[in-house]
This record gives C-alpha cells, sequence and structure tokens, in this order.
C-alpha cells in the first residue's frame, strides 16, 4: 500500500510518499520532495521495485488523489506487473 504525508522541517515543507509490504509489515519504498506529484510515488514506488525478489502477482492499494490517477503512473504500474487497487470515492481509508 502506499500513501503520501508531509513533514515540516527547518527549511520548509516535504512530502513524503511511502509504500509498505502489508504481509511484512515493513516500509519497502520510500521518497521525499518538495512537490507532491506522480515523480514523488513513481520514485517510491520503485525503490519498492528493487526490493521485490521475485515476479509474483502484486497489488498495490493507494488512495484516489491526481498523483495515484495520473497515466504516468498507472503507466509505470502496468510496465512493472503490478495490479492497481484504489479506495472507493468518499471513503479517507
Amino acid at each position: 500500500m502506499t500513501d503520501i504525508t508531509y513533514i515540516r522541517t527547518t527549511e520548509g515543507w516535504l512530502y513524503l510518499c511511502v509504500v509498505i509490504d502489508l504481509y511484512g509489515g515493513k516500509v519497502v519504498g520510500l521518497s521525499m520532495s518538495t512537490t507532491q506529484d506522480w515523480q514523488l510515488v513513481l520514485q517510491a514506488v520503485l525503490t519498492a521495485c528493487w526490493q521485490r525478489p521475485g515476479r509474483e502477482p502484486v497489488i498495490l492499494h493507494s488512495g484516489r488523489g491526481t498523483q495515484f490517477t495520473s497515466y504516468e503512473y498507472q503507466d509505470f504500474l502496468e510496465d512493472h506487473h503490478l495490479t492497481l487497487s484504489m479506495s472507493a470515492v468518499g471513503h479517507s481509508r
């Protein structure tokens, strides 16, 4: 599963995208940026892909933010054999 949060630093706000393996309970990917965009998410997911030992099917769950609904993000998931899963409209979790 993946999501974005923001962190206050002495240099300003940073966005943090984290990918968590819910089965293993571990963070497997993350990225930080001053902008909250699809590139932030792609970098975190790419880091998670590097941790992936095989090519077994994987479902990646996220919210419905513009970063996760972008064509770039969805194309990336398809190219890396990841199945997209999103929260239903109107649900915060």
